[in-house]
């Protein structure tokens, strides 16, 4: 993937990174979600799921959503609000990788809201990401 490929899909995750952190302040904030909006937090089983709530509490159109998400490109880390800031949340893999997570040619997101596209073999590695594997919410 080219790099401007790559710093349009970093965009669309960080859009998509704000809208979940909108909902996750915005429910804290009210009572209405007093554990957080994290999928951990809310118990989804999937990221079909995860994503349902940001356009059924209005902080994505269905149009929105189908502009920022990549099925099958795009992976949701099952995060809780507990987790730290630089846990990673959002990783889109930007090249064809039969890695689950992969080492080149991906970008990430964090719950503190920090991101970078990385398409070298060596730039996962110095990321140490993560450090466990970490649990991610099938699309389905």
């Amino acid at each position: 993937m080219v790099a401007d490929e790559m710093t349009g899909t970093l965009a669309n995750a960080r859009s998509l990174q704000t809208a979940i952190t909108m909902m996750a302040l915005d429910g804290k904030n009210s009572g209405d979600m007093p554990n957080g909006a994290l999928p951990a937090n809310l118990g989804v089983k999937t990221a079909r799921e995860y994503l349902r709530r940001l356009t059924e509490n209005h902080y994505l159109s269905e149009a929105e959503l189908r502009k920022l998400w990549i099925p099958g490109k795009m992976e949701i880390v099952n995060v809780a609000s507990t987790d730290p800031p630089d846990t990673a949340f959002l990783i889109v893999k930007t090249q064809a990788s039969s890695e689950r997570i992969p080492t080149s040619g991906f970008s990430v997101m964090t719950m503190g809201g920090d991101g970078g596209s990385y398409s070298r073999k060596t730039d996962g590695r110095a990321l140490k990401l993560p450090a466990c594997t970490p649990q991610i919410l099938p699309g389905e």
